[in-house]
């Protein structure tokens, strides 16, 4: 089974006609209860509560089964970035000020994001942090902006290109 996601609401799952032979199912046999089972599989691979699954599309074909799944929004959303500068691209592309945190995690940095448009922008330049992943940042991260300041950090990068 394939897994890609697809900013910070969906999921795109390709299970080729091996992996249904695998779980002993054929394409044209994927009812709802089938499909069902291989999305719960797959949000449990990728570390998404069910509790999150809030619509599932499915588009079997001769040769397996494409799925898209739409997810509930989190509270707040955690996204990694390669380095501080695609996280201070991310920021600086914001249509307006920010309402989350940048923290350090074990080499690399992650912003916080409550608003969806905001998730949406900071998807395009980083990469959406599962469940688990979150968790551990929660416990285990180093604060380095706090709201406020990640909403000051971001009216100097603002003017700063205004300027520049």
């Amino acid at each position: 089974m394939q897994i890609q996601t697809i900013g910070d609401l969906q999921l795109m799952l390709y299970i080729d006609r091996r992996e249904l032979r695998i779980r002993g199912i054929t394409s044209g046999e994927l009812g709802l209860r089938e499909i069902l089972h291989l999305s719960r599989d797959a949000c449990h691979e990728a570390g998404i509560p069910l509790g999150r699954l809030a619509e599932i599309e499915a588009y079997p074909e001769r040769h397996g089964a494409l799925v898209f799944i739409r997810l509930e929004p989190s509270e707040k959303e955690w996204f990694r970035f390669g380095g501080l500068p695609e996280a201070l691209d991310a920021l600086q592309a914001l249509s307006d000020t920010p309402d989350g945190e940048l923290v350090w995690h074990m080499g690399q940095y992650h912003l916080s994001e409550h608003s969806r448009g905001h998730r949406a922008v900071f998807s395009e330049y980083g990469q959406p942090l599962d469940e688990p992943e979150a968790a551990a940042l929660e416990e285990e991260g180093s604060l380095i902006l706090d709201a406020r300041a990640l909403e000051k950090l971001y009216q100097k990068l603002r003017s700063h290109h205004a300027s520049g």
